[in-house]
């Protein structure tokens, strides 16, 4: 069968969920078996190592940066010379193309349906957001089959689109992150993902972070906040801490896979407190290295973390310095949840993922 992969996130320069999660669907297709002949399309040309592992034996098209062209012309283009038997989509939605099959991914619904923190998005975002949710709702009507990440995502996909009921399968995500190399743990370091996101809550962090250093026992070492962000948002987190009245936090620029994975187990706890994901991978992540997670119990984070973090309310803070307090204090408890984190870790697989994919492509061929 010919298919046609818009993997357009994995060559994006921007970080987040659609990006890990094709990395995940590609590192899953590598390592099995299958007769599918794929075309992957991109926003630009991919590196070499990305090249050389996740697109091995792959076509590439790229079809440029700028997305709404993309999505209008350069891949209806690519498409109709390709020819495919099913066009397969990973972020949300797919561009406009006629007479092909199509099998989307629907991560989330997180832009059609209301809620409070879409009020601090900048207005680019806004825009942007309004584009990509009149694409998600013009794809659940043009679909095949849909596939999305978590029992939670594909109840609210089925109440948003009835039509959708019955052609829905969920396939999961899963880390795809190296062993940590050399690091020693600082059992005091907060680690927290520093997107600017306002669904990311990281207000929560500084509240907590403010809170853990004015009750502080001076006789331990001081809890420090160490933020994982491009080094373009340094001055902004800079500027937030100082509004917080909270020294100016740790702020690391992993520019890789590896040194993400060494930040995670240098740290002595990592903290999720999103209002709203998905899926939310890097929870696993944490787990997959070594470090206890104290996370949201909201939306799907908890389906996917069960018993292995400690589930809070994201806006409740003092939830999460209590949280934190037990990791930090508890030696016992921490060593114990970061083993449950291992065995969490372990059950989801990119091999798993991709299988599922290639069980809905065969669905839709019946």
């Amino acid at each position: 069968m010919r298919i046609v992969l818009d993997a357009r996130a994995l060559t994006h320069p921007g970080n987040g969920g659609y990006k890990s999660h094709t990395v995940t669907v590609l590192d899953g297709l590598q390592k099995i078996a299958h007769p599918h002949d794929i075309t992957v399309l991109v926003d630009r040309q991919p590196s070499q190592h990305a090249a050389a592992t996740l697109l091995r034996d792959m076509s590439i098209i790229d079809v440029g940066s700028n997305r709404i062209v993309a999505d209008c012309n350069r891949i209806p283009q690519a498409v109709r010379s390709v020819r495919p038997d099913v066009v397969i989509g990973i972020t949300n939605y797919i561009p406009l193309i006629a007479g092909t099959p199509v099998i989307a991914h629907m991560l989330d619904t997180l832009l059609l349906v209301p809620a409070s923190w879409k009020q601090a998005r900048r207005p680019r975002q806004v825009a942007l957001d309004t584009y990509f949710a009149r694409m998600q709702t013009w794809t659940a009507h043009r679909a095949r089959r849909v596939v999305t990440l978590t029992r939670h995502s594909a109840m609210q996909i089925e109440a948003l689109f009835p039509n959708l009921r019955g052609r829905i399968d969920i396939i999961g995500s899963a880390p795809v992150i190296p062993p940590p190399v050399s690091v020693d743990r600082k059992p005091h370091r907060i680690l927290a993902l520093g997107q600017r996101d306002p669904r990311k809550n990281l207000d929560c962090v500084m509240q907590a972070w403010g809170e853990l250093l004015r009750d502080h026992d001076s006789r331990a070492p001081e809890p420090e906040l160490a933020l994982v962000t491009h080094r373009s948002n340094w001055t902004y987190w800079r500027t937030v801490a100082k509004a917080y009245r909270v020294p100016d936090p740790v702020l690391v620029d992993a520019s890789s896979t590896q040194d993400l994975a060494n930040a995670y187990a240098e740290a002595g706890v990592f903290v999720f407190p999103s209002r709203a994901e998905g899926f939310g991978l890097p929870p696993l992540e944490a787990m997959r290295c070594g470090t206890p997670v104290v996370c949201s119990r909201t939306g799907a984070t908890g389906e996917v973390v069960g018993d292995a973090a400690i589930a809070i309310d994201p806006d409740r803070p003092l939830q999460l310095v209590e949280a934190i307090r037990k990791v930090i204090n508890e030696p016992w408890f921490t060593a114990e949840l970061i083993e449950r984190g291992h065995q969490r870790a372990r059950r989801f697989t990119s091999t798993d993922v991709a299988r599922r994919l290639l069980d809905s492509i065969d669905e839709l061929a019946q």
